[in-house]
């Protein structure tokens, strides 16, 4: 083979470019054009485009009691660079606050802070770390299979480790949470009742479940167990207790099924006292023997860790695990303020950014500590939101999620919730994610698809089902290992808020929202019962599925009627989305250039500091010494 020359090199890659791109365009558009049909056939029972200012005053003043209300979105910023043999991890969130009043005749107003950047609140904080110590913080650098041990599979070199490394983005999480938190329970003045996210809640809890599920790691790999709250220390039990620690019994949560079973045997110990299993059968309506076999397994393993302790025929809760949820709140605090308060009062545990003291040395949080952490904040949310009535809202511009399409319509179909008869090739044809499906469809439909509109609700444990169909029409199992995610947690859409004025074809983007579920107002005629064969005994799993658009939401009324009271076509970039969240991430913007700033100062002071210039040449790294060569180069 002889070589080619370069400029010939470069004409065959833009022409393989040009070509596959176009064929791609055009592959696109022809699938595009299959979402026209879709919504004659029956999307456009599922569109709910009718949204009443009146029924959302009503709603408001039922749900907050007044119908003039404080609003927080919270929206998130992160920054990686390395600095000569240092990696510097920044992490913030920052808030825009504003108020909304809902009136019986018009859309609501909107008040926007004006001096934003004076007005806005945040939390942020910097870890410089030696780029050697990233791995030992990254427990994605973790070996998968031994606790405590580097992979070796993984290149460890240090531009590698800085630019993998996801240490700033769980700063980044961990105080949007946080922020969030510290909003709706210690306000200046009046209380926030309506928090805005820039995330989406029911996929942060999911993945950060997942993320934190090894229990074999959590020694090693982490630094929580062992911290000191109130003269008592966090172990593993505390752990294991946190991470499902979503307890509100008039929705039913968490479910008494599948393995979410052991964690209900917890609280009902906790709220309850004492129980035979005689007692918890009777209380959960349990008569089949292979589910009291499975709660006797779940108490002997309960006794086996120490969580409770049998007296005679009854399980009691251990002492220690009654203040568990209080511990863990305190714990939050304790690092929250550590990490991102100005003036933190904190325990001297905590001296140092992200390290704790613990037997007389400093240990490294690890991103599966802040896993935890952010875990335990968002529930700490969820409960002062269901106890104060907080509307909970998060907002998702991009996003690849493609459930309803894989999930939602094929099990409601085949239970026989949509009557339409799908047509398999044109279905499998479809646009890949919701949110392409859902744009095209209004598109191509412009002419019968109003704007606003919205997809109606249903429960968020859907991207976690798939049908069962080795068992009957109503059967479904989970998708992993025959794991569901926690039903009537939340509920999520997809809406779509503004049209061009002059081009009614111009339509904004597709945004998909998920919110919390409100059991006043979710469990009306809107519970789908689905079974699951789990453990040799089918269980059921009551999902919140509002079936058509006929089906009467008030909370999806009124999240609309403030979210299209809170766009304005007068800003392009924000065309279609929500401006308190573009405010937020405006703040966030300013904030993380002016911190890059702060670093490029820094080491320009210290490289023109004679004093320490023979020791910068040996900490600066080989790239670092050529790129500053080349561009000294350049300027002469």
């Amino acid at each position: 083979m002889t070589p080619s020359f370069l400029s010939e090199a470069l004409k065959r890659v833009g022409e393989i470019l040009r070509k596959e791109a176009a064929e791609q365009i055009t592959e696109y558009e022809s699938i595009f054009k299959t979402s026209e049909n879709i919504y004659e056939q029956f999307l456009h029972r599922f569109m709910v485009d009718e949204f009443s200012v009146e029924d959302a005053l009503v709603t408001a003043r039922s749900f907050f009691g007044e119908n003039k209300i404080k609003y927080a979105a919270v929206d998130g910023t992160e920054y990686t660079k390395s600095f000569f043999d240092l990696a510097i991890f920044y992490g913030g969130a920052f808030a825009a606050i504003g108020e909304i009043e809902f009136k019986s005749d018009a859309p609501p107003s909107v008040t926007y802070p004006k001096e934003f950047l004076k007005q806005g609140v945040g939390c942020s904080s910097c870890i410089p770390v030696y780029i050697c110590e990233v791995p030992e913080i990254d427990q994605t650098f973790f070996d998968e299979t031994t606790p405590g041990e580097l992979s070796l599979r993984r290149p460890l070199d240090d531009q590698t480790i800085v630019d993998n490394s996801q240490i700033a983005n769980q700063i980044m999480t961990f105080a949007e949470y946080y922020l969030a938190y510290k909003l709706i329970t210690e306000p200046k003045e009046k209380p926030i009742q309506l928090l805005l996210m820039d995330r989406s809640l029911s996929t942060d809890q999911a993945h950060l479940a997942v993320d934190t599920r090894k229990k074999s790691h959590w020694e090693k790999n982490g630094a929580l167990i062992g911290v000191e709250v109130d003269g008592v220390k966090i172990d593993e039990n505390d752990l294991w207790l946190g991470r499902y620690w979503i307890h509100n019994p008039e929705l039913g949560v968490l479910p008494p099924r599948a393995d979410y079973l052991k964690y209900y045997l917890v609280f009902s110990l906790r709220n309850n006292g004492p129980q035979s299993i005689d007692e918890v059968c009777i209380n959960l309506d349990i008569d089949d023997e292979q589910t009291t076999e499975r709660i006797e397994r779940y108490m002997k393993s309960l006794i086996r860790y120490g969580i409770i302790h049998k007296q005679g025929e009854r399980y009691q809760l251990e002492g220690r695990y009654q203040n568990t949820w209080e511990r863990i709140k305190k714990l939050v605090k304790m690092v929250g303020d550590a990490l991102f308060l100005e003036e933190p009062q904190i325990d001297p545990q905590f001296d140092k950014l992200m390290k704790v003291k613990k037997d007389g040395e400093y240990h490294w949080f690890t991103t599966l500590d802040m896993n935890f952490l952010t875990l335990f904040c968002l529930y700490m949310i969820l409960e002062k939101c269901w106890r104060d009535n907080i509307l909970l809202v998060g907002v998702t511009k991009d996003t690849a999620a493609r459930d309803f399409k894989r999930q939602v319509i094929p099990i409601t179909t085949r239970a026989g919730l949509i009557l339409e008869n799908l047509a398999h090739a044109e279905f499998a044809n479809l646009p890949n994610t919701d949110r392409m499906l859902l744009q095209s469809a209004s598109l191509l439909n412009w002419q019968k698809v109003k704007v606003p509109w919205a997809l109606v609700e249903y429960d968020s444990c859907f991207r976690t089902l798939i049908p069962d169909l080795d068992r009957g029409i109503q059967h479904v199992r989970g998708a992993i290992q025959n794991k569901i995610a926690p039903e009537r947690l939340f509920v999520k859409t997809y809406i779509q808020l503004s049209v061009a004025d002059y081009d009614p074809q111009l339509r904004s983007n597709v945004l998909l929202i998920d919110r919390l579920v409100y059991p006043q107002f979710d469990l009306n005629e809107n519970i789908v019962t689905f079974s699951n064969h789990f453990s040799g005994v089918d269980e059921v799993v009551d999902v919140i599925h509002y079936q058509t658009k006929d089906h009467k939401n008030e909370i999806q009324n009124l999240v609309m009627t403030i979210l299209s009271a809170m766009t304005d076509p007068s800003i392009p970039e924000a065309f279609g989305h929500n401006i308190p969240l573009f405010i937020a991430d405006n703040i966030a913007k300013w904030q993380n250039r002016y911190f890059q700033d702060v670093i490029n100062s820094t080491r320009h002071w210290i490289t023109s500091n004679p004093a320490l210039r023979k020791f910068v040449f040996y900490m600066s790294t080989f790239r670092d010494r050529r790129s500053q060569i080349e561009r000294t180069r350049s300027q002469q």
